[in-house]
C-alpha cells in the first residue's frame, strides 16, 4: 500500500507540477494577473502534493535497505538524495511564492517573479526526472512484467 502511495503520489506530483509550469508560461505570455496568482498558488499546492510521497518514502527506503545488496542500496540512496533536491527546490519555490503573494497582495507581481519561478520549476522538473530514472533502477520498485507464455514445442523437422 505504501509503495503504491509513493509511486502514484510521485506521478500525481510530477503531472500537477508540469501543468502548473505550463500555466505559468501561459500567464507569462498573456500578462494576466489573475492567471499569475493562480499559478503562484498552484506552485504552493504542488509542495503539499510532494509531501505525501516524500514522507512515505522514508519507510520504503528503510525496508529496501534492509533487504538489498550494496549496489542496490547505492541506487536507493541516489534516488533519496535526488528526491531531497526536489523537496528543497519545492520548498524554495513555495516560500518565495508565499512571500511575494503576501507582499504584493493587491498589486501586480514584479517583472522578475514569474520568469525566475519558471526557471526554478524547470530545475525541479530536471531533478524529478533524474530521481525517477534512478527509482526505476531499484530492484522491485516497479512492477515486473508478466513472463511470456512458453512457446509451443517445436515440431520435428524431417
Amino acid at each position: 500500500m505504501l509503495k503504491l502511495l509513493h509511486i502514484w503520489g510521485s506521478y500525481v506530483f510530477i503531472f500537477a507540477f508540469l501543468v502548473t509550469a505550463m500555466i505559468g508560461v501561459l500567464s507569462l505570455l498573456r500578462k494576466d494577473q489573475q492567471l499569475e496568482r493562480f499559478t503562484a498558488w498552484a506552485f504552493v499546492a504542488c509542495l503539499v502534493l510532494l509531501v505525501v510521497p516524500y514522507g512515505v518514502g522514508f519507510s520504503l527506503k528503510a525496508a529496501l535497505i534492509a533487504d538489498l545488496s550494496a549496489p542496490a542500496i547505492e541506487v536507493v540512496q541516489k534516488h533519496h538524495n535526488l528526491a531531497k533536491f526536489v523537496l528543497t527546490g519545492c520548498i524554495l519555490v513555495a516560500l518565495t511564492t508565499l512571500s511575494v503573494l503576501k507582499k504584493y497582495r493587491n498589486q501586480p507581481f514584479p517583472n522578475w517573479f514569474l520568469p525566475n519561478l519558471l526557471f526554478l520549476s524547470m530545475m525541479i522538473v530536471t531533478f524529478s526526472a533524474r530521481s525517477l530514472v534512478s527509482a526505476w533502477r531499484i530492484p522491485g520498485a516497479v512492477q515486473t512484467p508478466v513472463a511470456p507464455l512458453e512457446s509451443e514445442p517445436e515440431e520435428a523437422s524431417f
